[in-house]
């Protein structure tokens, strides 16, 4: 991965980014606001577009099974 420029992620407090098994979307969890937001992935440039509104996580967020607090 290279920097290709900014995009606003629709939260606050980015914490974890990641893209999917396919490289088309990436992720974005925002730690102050609690959302995820998706962003499209151009295969051939590698630039981001939103793909909607940020999702609302639930309260306490979100773990994987088997994890505990």
């Amino acid at each position: 991965m290279r920097l290709l420029g900014h995009h606003p992620c629709g939260g606050s407090g980015p914490r974890h980014v990641g893209p999917d098994a396919e490289e088309r979307w990436m992720f974005v969890a925002s730690q102050d606001s609690g959302s995820v937001a998706v962003l499209a992935r151009d295969p051939t440039t590698g630039a981001l577009t939103p793909a909607g509104e940020p999702a609302a996580l639930p309260a306490g967020g979100v773990r994987a099974p088997g994890q505990y607090s």
